[in-house]
């Protein structure tokens, strides 16, 4: 009979083979002797392995006939479904041809999401996973990667040929194998086709157009499908368009029905919105996506999440190319200006620093890439900087905001954290925090993420007061770390210069701008802000101030600076006497900080500039000039770039005679340098005789500023440099008669301490701390001209007198050598009353003058067995009561020493222990604390020992 069926294969006629195939099946059934379902075990007939030969036939009637009946099989439950499933799969690897193995393996798949779907949703779900049970057609692509056109043919026929009531359960059963399709890490190029041509499959529309919302099987597609975007790949160039087609595809599917899927809409358009990012610098393009959101708005607008799209197109806005703005700069002004958002958020603020990055810069794309009919790229900005400003509905509407649980991309982070602050920097205390936070990353990174920059600008726009002051500091402070964002700052402290602020907050914001000059690239837009504001005439003045603090930061503008010097001199009628006086002081102070930054390199082009100004501040109101170059000529002084001597005689005719307090002020300041540039020559000892008289003279000044200054300049000079002749005649010692007769003797005389003591008395209270620093320097001279001898006597604490013989000196050490050389059990009445009295032992001093640790501790242990000793072998006798008067006083002695021997040695103990690491610190650091008390504890527990 099987020859017969096969004669009738091999016949070219479909109905003859057909046939053939329902006399197959039947000698299937009849060969199943058993009556019971076919399953793995059963005995594999010669007409079943007929069957399932002629499932991988070349003949299409013929394979597909057979695996119908395969599938009837199983309908008809003659054979069990397990079975037939694993049976297909194992021929998948090895078949010629594989078109009636897949098809039998989607009919078995419809057959099962039928049964389970009565089940529930979940029975389904739990039916295949990704690895573990993987879902047969993952099998099958595997095995037969090259069997791509035969699944998405079958495929196809599956969602079409969907029963109605089993719509979800076929979209569930199929959810495994498209999820792994999509989504798999790997996304090999093999399956690359069939992800593009079963993305068109299956959102296709599924149902009547005039429905306002899908049909099941089209909800339960788009359902998955809006799942798996989490998830899709985008590591690679080919990743990335890939994912970019099937974002778009998507979207325009569930636009379709923008009122049914209002919520995913909204989470969509921030997905796209990141998504961009990994675009913009992957792909370099992103103008798509932005495009496909913008010409779809109308339809979006509803359910657009506006504050965090803001943001997102401020963050896009500061990595995109000039030549792909346009589009996102008009999708956020149709953000702003539509009538569901009148009421500008705050987060729209975030947007300023970017809009102002465009409006200040050109490129070579703008006279190229406007077409003649739109709006060129820097008219939006302006329209949208315009719509920021302006003042919206009063009464604010509440905005659509949604929060992703499942981001595609990393950036989002970036994005939610921005919104989440925004909303929180309403408070001062947060921002205070935040700004702390981010200082306190600063010395662990070199790059500081957008979106901290994007949340500086904010705070700098909306903030004023304090917390503006914080912002100004914390930027400085963040462009050290990582200049890449200076750029876009700048404009930002422009436009706030622009708003109504306090006059003080003006100035914080200037002086901010040269602290941005990090990096030589930000020199050139820092300078022609400076520029800017020098063309107002009343702020030169404070614009050489900036130069003159982005000099200290950016050497390479010197000769900016020297211009700036020069149109400083320039006479102008348009401006008062204030603006003019303002330009001095700056002039004035300018020239001093160069002299003190860099004396070497540029300290002597300003000599003629300090010699000018000098002549020119002559009367009383105008010191401040001179006072301040004053101070520039002390900076090339110290660095010795002129002599000082040279420097006050060429002044000396101009200054020596000036009262105006500021001027005295810094000549002192600039004297106090004279000790430290001595030169041995008999000229500069004059000099600095002279200079010695002229602070003297000074110190008795009226003006208490002038007084402090010339005492501290006076601390620099040596204590022999002071006469008394120096001093106010109430200071000076009483002269005998006799000592009157010459009184040219006296200049040589050295001020003695009385003359100090009487002199404290006629200083002022404002002085007197100046007179401290003064008197302090001479006692540390002192000091330091102090025999070595007698420092390290005080710090052993040495009570020897120095006017004792040597005879009287060598008593103690001969006491003790006999303590040592007696070979008796006990001492003598003697030689014990001897040790008593004289008992004592040295101090081993280290190479740094103080005493070493380990033999104070030896010390004090043998104080502690001569005390045990002393204790029982100095007796008192009642017939020898004349010498026992002279034990109390000996005993007070010999206590007082041991006393302070025992806690030196517990001292020394304490910081061995220590610096060994052996006890904790805290614990060391009391018992230090209370060693005193362990002393006493001590002394006494041996005494009472000894006496019983």
């Amino acid at each position: 009979m099987l020859d017969d069926i096969k004669k009738r294969f091999e016949f070219p006629n479909v109905v003859i083979q057909s046939q053939a195939v329902g006399h197959l099946i039947a000698a299937v059934l009849k060969e199943n002797v058993s009556s019971e379902k076919i399953r793995q075990a059963s005995d594999q007939t010669p007409a079943l392995n007929l069957l399932w030969e002629n499932c991988c036939s070349e003949t299409v009637a013929l394979r597909t006939a057979c695996s119908e009946g395969l599938v009837a099989l199983v309908a008809e439950k003659h054979a069990e479904l397990d079975y037939v499933l694993h049976g297909a799969l194992n021929l998948i690897p090895s078949a010629r041809n594989v078109h009636g193995l897949v098809k039998t393996i989607l009919k078995l798949l419809q057959i099962q999401a039928i049964q389970l779907g009565e089940d529930g949703n979940e029975a389904v779900q739990n039916l295949y996973g990704i690895r573990i049970n993987p879902h047969p057609l993952i099998n099958v692509l595997e095995n037969r990667p090259d069997c791509w056109p035969v699944l998405l043919q079958q495929i196809t026929v599956f969602f079409h040929q969907c029963p109605e009531k089993a719509q979800s359960s076929c979209v569930g059963v199929m959810a495994p194998f498209l999820r792994y399709l999509y989504c798999e890490p790997s996304q090999l190029r093999e399956y690359a086709e069939l992800r593009m041509g079963l993305l068109k499959i299956l959102l296709q529309p599924h149902g009547p157009k005039h429905k306002d919302s899908p049909s099941v099987l089209e909800c339960q597609i788009l359902q998955l499908l809006w799942d798996v975007v989490p998830h899709l790949q985008h590591k690679d160039l080919l990743q990335v368009t890939e994912a970019s087609f099937f974002l778009q595809e998507l979207f325009l599917s569930l636009l379709r029905y923008s009122v049914f899927w209002k919520v995913q809409l909204s989470e969509f358009c921030l997905q796209l919105l990141c998504f961009c990012e990994v675009c913009l610098n992957v792909m370099g393009e992103c103008s798509s996506l932005i495009s496909l959101i913008e010409d779809n708005f109308e339809l979006l607008k509803e359910a657009f999440p506006v504050e965090q799209g803001i943001i997102g197109l401020a963050l896009l806005l500061l990595q995109t190319p000039k030549s792909q703005q346009k589009p996102i700069l008009s999708l956020a002004c149709k953000l702003l200006s539509c009538s569901e958002t009148q009421s500008i958020s705050s987060a729209g603020f975030t947007l300023v620093m970017p809009v102002l990055q465009i409006l200040t810069s050109t490129t070579v794309g703008d006279c190229l890439s406007e077409d003649d009919s739109g709006i060129t790229r820097q008219q939006l900005a302006v329209n949208l900087l315009e719509l920021i400003q302006e003042e919206g509905v009063k009464d604010k509407k509440e905005l659509v905001s949604c929060e992703l649980l499942h981001p595609l991309t990393s950036s989002y982070s970036s994005l939610f954290t921005t919104w989440k602050m925004i909303e929180l920097m309403k408070e001062k205390s947060a921002v205070t925090n935040w700004l702390s936070s981010v200082k306190s990353l600063l010395p662990v990174t070199s790059k500081v993420p957008a979106h901290v920059f994007l949340l500086l600008a904010y705070l700098l726009i909306q903030k004023d007061g304090d917390i503006l002051r914080d912002v100004l500091q914390a930027t400085t402070e963040i462009v050290k770390a990582d200049c890449s964002q200076v750029p876009n700052l700048i404009p930002v402290l422009m436009f706030k210069l622009g708003r109504p602020l306090e006059p003080a907050l003006y100035k914080d914001i200037l002086y901010t701008l040269p602290t941005l000059g990090v990096h030589k690239v930000c020199v050139a837009q820092i300078l022609r802000a400076i520029h800017m504001l020098g063309s107002v005439p009343k702020l030169r003045a404070v614009t050489l101030r900036l130069m003159t603090s982005l000099w200290e930061r950016q050497d390479r503008i010197y000769p900016e600076l020297q211009k700036f010097l020069a149109m400083s001199d320039m006479p102008s009628l348009s401006v008062d006497k204030d603006a003019q006086w303002e330009k001095l002081i700056a002039k004035a102070a300018c020239i001093r900080d160069i002299c003190r930054q860099r004396p070497y390199q540029h300290g002597a082009d300003m000599l003629a500039a300090i010699s000018q100004v000098l002549n020119e501040c002559t009367k009383p109101d105008q010191a401040s000039p001179a006072a301040l170059v004053l101070q520039g000529l002390q900076a090339l002084c110290e660095a010795e770039v002129v002599c000082i001597r040279s420097t006050w005689s060429a002044l000396s005719p101009k200054l020596s005679c000036d009262t105006r307090p500021l001027i005295l002020k810094a000549l002192n300041e600039l004297f106090a340098l004279v000790p430290s540039l001595t030169v041995n020559t008999s000229e500069h000892e004059k000099f600095k005789a002279q200079v010695v008289n002229f602070l003297w003279n000074n110190t008795q000044n009226k003006d208490a500023v002038v007084a402090i200054s010339a005492y501290r300049s006076l601390s620099a000079f040596g204590s022999e440099e002071h006469k008394i002749l120096h001093l106010p005649e109430q200071a000076r010692p009483e002269v005998s008669t006799l000592e009157e007769e010459d009184m040219d003797e006296e200049e040589d005389l050295f001020v003695p301490g009385s003359s100090y003591i009487k002199l404290l008395s006629l200083t002022p209270a404002c002085v007197l701390g100046a007179f401290e620093e003064f008197a302090t320097s001479l006692v540390k001279q002192e000091m330091t001209n102090m025999p070595r001898g007698i420092y390290h006597s005080a710090l052993r604490g040495g009570t020897t007198r120095s006017d004792q013989g040597k005879a009287i000196a060598g008593v103690t050490n001969f006491l003790l050598k006999m303590y040592e050389r007696n070979k008796q059990p006990g001492m003598t009445p003697g030689l014990a009353a001897g040790m008593l009295s004289c008992y004592d032992l040295p101090v081993h001093m280290g190479k740094d003058g103080k005493p070493i640790n380990r033999f104070l501790a030896s010390r004090g242990r043998n104080f502690q067995q001569m005390l045990v000793a002393l204790i029982h072998e100095v007796n008192i006798q009642l017939s020898e009561w004349h010498r026992s008067i002279l034990l109390p006083q000996s005993w007070l002695g010999f206590m007082s020493r041991t006393y302070s021997a025992i806690l030196q040695g517990r001292q020394a103990e304490l910081e061995m222990q220590l610096k060994h690491g052996k006890e904790n610190p805290e614990e060391v650091q009391y018992k230090q604390f209370t060693a005193w008390l362990w002393v006493r504890d001590m002394l006494t527990d041996i005494i009472k020992g000894a006496s019983k």
